[in-house]
Order: structure tokens, then C-alpha cells, then sequence
């Protein structure tokens, strides 16, 4: 009928305007009509980039460009690991050169008369027309390098009281030849000068060898090589003996305890033998001259010099002594003189 709508082809759902939701998620369409229907998107501005949805593949055009930048690194990478493992290879090789060209102890002493050079040129004071006319640093080597006892005592002074008394030195001074000697210094002035050389062990110790100046020529002082005390140290620290004459090494301590615990009243100094025996805590009197002398002395570092000791039983269990005094500011006695016996 006319002005009547077929009713096969009318649909109750609601009209769209599509004009509205131009650049919005397009709603889901089940007519088939609408399927052809072409939606404008949002146009972008003028130099934005257009935005990749996702699940895109790469264009292929970029793919090479990627393929060609990781063969571009590849190379240089390679190149610089090589470098890497070559220079690597001769750091090795000249490491193990070094070690291989390195002297041992034994090739180092044919270095021994370049080493003692080092003071020859300044002389001890000694008489004219000496038996040996011979520098400091060549007594020293001829001492320090000699196998035999008999043979160095030809380079000590007072050669007739050491041989007496050889039951009382450490054996290892007696003749154990050093490896190596090295010059240390000169030391005093006028006629308590002397030279000292280290000499150096292939075990690794050392000893100090103090060249004087006596009638016959520069001569080596062998209680201060021996490090001798006027008794054994064992028997020192074990309180067998109630005084005693020591070569040490001492620097200030405040180990103040017990008998000496008064700060105000003494002046505590740690006290070691050349080979660490075994340490003791001497004591003196707070500003008295003794304290005041060794105090100059420890102002330069480490001191070695000769101390008399009073032993007291009750002090020596913790470790302490009296000092009573300083024979010398180092290991050299002025006046040698035979050991009454430990």
C-alpha cells in the first residue's frame, strides 16, 4: 500500500550519526550494508608521526638498515678483543722474563762491591801506618762474608777477648756467611764515629754490622753484630738474674700498670731483642735525665741502644723492669771488656 513501509525491511534499531563518532572507536555493526562503509580517522597535525599499532611487522626496508648497523659493530668489536688478548699474551710473556732474569740471593752477591761503595770515600780516625790500611764497607764485606769464626775475628776488635767468650754468642754469628750487604750510614761524630752495613741473610734476618776505628784500622764490633747481652734473655725475662746489660730496640709505651701505673710519676718503654725473644716494659723515673735522654732519642723514631736493667721477681712476671741506666746511645761499648760469665 502506498505511504505504507514494507515490513521486511523495517528495523527498530535506533539511527546512527556517524558523523559523530569520527575519530572514536567505532561501535559494533552486525548490518551487512554498513560494511563497505569507509570511516575517516583523525587527521594528524603537520609533523606528527604517525602512531605503529601493535602486532605491525617491521618494514623491510628498516630490517636491512638493522642488519647492516649490527655487521657495522661487529667488526670493530672483534678487532679491539684481539687487541685485548694479544696484549694481554705480552704482559704474560714479559712477566715471566722478569721473574726468570731475576738474581737469587747468591747472584746478588757479586753485587756486594758496588753496594759497599757508599761512604768509602770519608775515613774512620785511626792511627797512621795501620796494620790494614783498608776502607770501612771492604772490613765489613771480608767480615760478613767469611764462613769461618777464626776468619773474622781477623776483622774484630779485641779479637783475644771475643775468642774467649765464643761460648756466649748466638752460633748462628759465629760464621754464617750474609748474601748480601747493604751500607746504612755513618753514625757520631770525632772518635765515636762509625759505619754501618746491614748484612742480609738468605733465611731473610739481618744483622748490623758497626765498623769502628781502632789502633789496627777500621775494625768490626762483634758483641753489637752478636747483639750480646750480659746475659741470656731467657734468663732475663724468667727473673733469674737481678740486673743485667741489654742491646734492644724501644719506643714509648703506656703500658703504665700495677707498680707503675702512676702516669704523673712514670715513663713506660717497650723494649725487644733483635730476634723478638720475647718483650719487656722498662721504667724510669718521669722527667729525669735518664727519661729526658731517652726521650730525645725516641723523638727520631726507633732507638737501639744499651740499657741497664734492675729485675725486681715480683715486676718481671708482668713483663717489668727498672731502667737504671744508658751505657750508649747504640750497640758500641767504648770500653770492651770480658764477660764474667752468664
Amino acid at each position: 500500500m502506498a505511504g505504507k513501509k514494507d515490513p521486511s525491511t523495517s528495523s527498530n534499531k535506533p539511527s546512527v550519526d556517524w558523523g559523530k563518532v569520527v575519530g572514536t572507536n567505532l561501535p559494533q555493526r552486525d548490518d551487512s550494508s554498513l560494511s563497505g562503509l569507509k570511516v575517516k580517522g583523525h587527521r594528524r597535525k603537520k609533523g606528527q608521526k604517525r602512531k605503529r599499532r601493535g602486532g605491525h611487522s617491521t618494514p623491510s626496508f628498516e630490517k636491512g638498515k638493522s642488519k647492516r648497523s649490527s655487521r657495522s659493530l661487529t667488526a670493530p668489536l672483534f678487532l679491539s678483543g684481539f687487541l685485548l688478548l694479544g696484549a694481554f699474551i705480552l704482559a704474560g710473556y714479559w712477566f715471566l722474563q722478569k721473574q726468570s732474569n731475576r738474581p737469587t740471593l747468591s747472584q746478588r752477591t757479586a753485587e756486594l762491591p758496588l753496594q759497599s761503595q757508599i761512604n768509602d770515600h770519608r775515613q774512620l780516625e785511626v792511627k797512621p801506618n795501620t796494620i790494614y790500611d783498608l776502607p770501612p764497607a771492604r772490613v765489613a764485606q771480608n767480615f760478613a762474608l767469611s764462613d769461618s769464626f777464626e776468619e773474622r775475628l781477623k776483622w774484630v776488635r779485641n779479637p783475644e777477648i771475643i775468642r774467649s767468650q765464643r761460648d756466649h754468642y748466638d752460633p748462628s754469628a759465629l760464621n754464617v756467611p750474609a748474601s748480601i750487604i747493604k751500607s746504612i750510614g755513618a753514625f757520631g761524630e770525632a772518635k765515636s764515629k762509625y759505619y754501618s752495613y746491614a748484612a742480609v741473610f738468605p733465611s731473610g734476618n739481618r744483622r748490623v754490622i758497626a765498623v769502628i776505628g781502632t789502633d789496627e784500622g777500621p775494625r768490626v764490633d762483634f758483641d753489637a753484630y752478636a747483639a750480646l747481652h750480659s746475659h741470656p734473655w731467657e734468663d732475663i725475662i724468667a727473673g733469674k738474674v737481678k740486673s743485667a746489660r741489654v742491646r734492644v730496640s724501644i719506643e714509648p709505651s703506656r703500658y703504665n700498670v700495677r707498680a707503675f701505673q702512676d702516669l704523673t710519676k712514670w715513663s713506660a718503654y717497650r723494649m725487644t731483642t733483635e730476634w723478638n725473644e720475647g718483650v719487656l716494659y722498662g721504667y724510669i723515673e718521669k722527667a729525669s735525665e735518664l727519661d729526658l735522654k731517652l726521650q730525645a732519642q725516641a723523638r727520631k723514631g726507633k732507638t737501639f741502644p744499651m740499657l741497664d736493667l734492675k729485675i725486681d721477681p715480683a715486676d718481671i712476671k708482668n713483663k717489668q723492669v727498672l731502667i737504671t741506666g744508658i751505657p750508649s746511645e747504640n750497640w758500641i761499648e767504648d770500653q770492651v771488656t770480658p764477660l764474667k760469665g752468664h
